[in-house]
């Protein structure tokens, strides 16, 4: 399994469960790297990247009957999916074994168009079996089908042990650090839209300083081929990237001049006091400096005009020529760590459930209607498989996010 903010935080979620006497299964899509080192079995299966109505009847009953098999889950079982597709399936195997589910949705950006879907969402919301990663989440998710005004009461925070730890750091990206004016840093997967966006800009940035040299380090993964980010090297900049790492050295964050990150990766370093600069999930636009000038740290307003968002490199100068974070207080966001209140956060999250609908009740996830692009999926997972699928399919999705950030 990869890492990135969900990760972490089932992690520590998986964690805590045990500590109260919960006996953890995690079932996953997602196949890499083992950089967390999870207690609890682990059961992967492709083939819940993609929506159940994606699948045949028989293959879809196979695909259930083979999970519960192997998690030997029952009626006293607690599910909580992390993101809609998944939430699909998991209604399908709450309603076969009677078991209570959560769909706890920790996607960032993810707005549903599917009329279909829609209906499943809202079921689950009107249960109070749906949250999301932020007061605004559940809005995003339905905003085309309706208004939600002002801030959702349906979220929890997804909360995880602070990931910083005093360990060594490899020599060479220390040397790295000490040899320039300014560490500009970001904290995330490199999977993500910010990655190509900063890409992009911090070269046309650091060439409005060219008396000043710069380092650009993507501390996360996957990791990116070194000619990839060559192509982007200057005589003022030198771009590197770690791969996925956990824990995250402390020594190396202290070195950053500035991190530019979203969601949690924002916190975890305006933690350490250093100057954070929050973007957008939805583009990567820049939201501001956060605990400065901003307290979001995943979306902007909806109402914020082109006028109203704050330029990238107008940010960048106020950190590292004008000393912002020096010369203006703080908002005072950070009462405490994350990590210092996590027995009482997750404890919400059991709270949370207790107060949701207990009358038993499952949506008919059959009722769900594939689209024409779905279909289209359907038959390239029959003709192709579903490795090649996935392939095709995220090179389509991520073209399709490029071509909206362009217009």
């Amino acid at each position: 399994m990869d890492i990135g903010g969900a990760q972490t935080y089932i992690y520590s979620k998986a964690c805590f469960l045990e500590k109260q006497g919960f006996k953890v299964v995690i079932v996953t899509s997602y196949k890499g790297e083992r950089i967390l080192n999870f207690s609890c079995p682990h059961y992967y299966y492709e083939e819940l990247y993609f929506s159940p109505c994606e699948y045949c009847k028989k293959k879809r009953e196979k695909i259930i009957t083979s999970i519960i098999e192997s998690t030997h889950v029952d009626c006293d079982t607690i599910i909580e999916s992390s993101t809609i597709t998944m939430g699909q399936w998991a209604e399908f195997i709450a309603e076969r074994i009677n078991a209570k589910h959560l769909c706890y949705s920790l996607e960032e950006n993810f707005s549903i168009k599917k009329r279909s879907l829609y209906d499943f969402v809202k079921f689950k919301s009107i249960r109070n079996e749906l949250a999301g990663i932020s007061e605004y989440s559940v809005g995003m998710m339905l905003k085309y089908f309706e208004h939600i005004k002002g801030k959702s009461r349906q979220y929890l925070l997804a909360a995880s042990d602070d990931p910083i730890k005093d360990i060594d750091c490899n020599e060479v990206l220390m040397e790295q650090c000490c040899g320039v004016d300014y560490v500009i840093g970001t904290v995330g997967r490199t999977d993500k839209i910010l990655f190509k966006v900063l890409l992009e800009k911090i070269p046309e940035y650091t060439k409005m300083h060219p008396d000043k040299r710069f380092l650009l380090i993507f501390i996360g993964g996957p990791t990116v081929n070194n000619k990839v980010l060559e192509r982007y090297n200057s005589d003022n900049l030198t771009i590197v990237n770690t791969g996925y790492m956990y824990p995250i050295p402390e020594k190396l964050i202290k070195k950053l001049s500035v991190n530019i990150a979203t969601a949690g990766s924002v916190y975890i370093t305006a933690m350490y006091d250093i100057p954070s600069i929050s973007t957008s999930a939805m583009d990567a636009e820049a939201i501001g400096i956060f605990n400065y000038t901003t307290t979001k740290n995943l979306y902007l307003d909806d109402n914020c005009s082109e006028e109203g968002k704050n330029n990238l490199y107008h940010l960048l100068d106020s950190i590292l020529f004008e000393n912002y974070c020096v010369t203006h207080p703080a908002m005072g966001v950070f009462e405490y760590r994350t990590s210092e209140k996590i027995f009482d956060i997750f404890m919400g999250h059991l709270d949370y459930l207790n107060k949701s609908c207990q009358t038993v009740m499952y949506y008919n996830i059959n009722s769900i209607r594939c689209t024409r692009y779905e279909k289209m999926v359907y038959f390239f997972i029959i003709i192709f498989g579903i490795k090649f699928t996935r392939f095709t399919y995220n090179i389509v999705i991520y073209i399709k996010k490029r071509i909206k950030i362009n217009k």
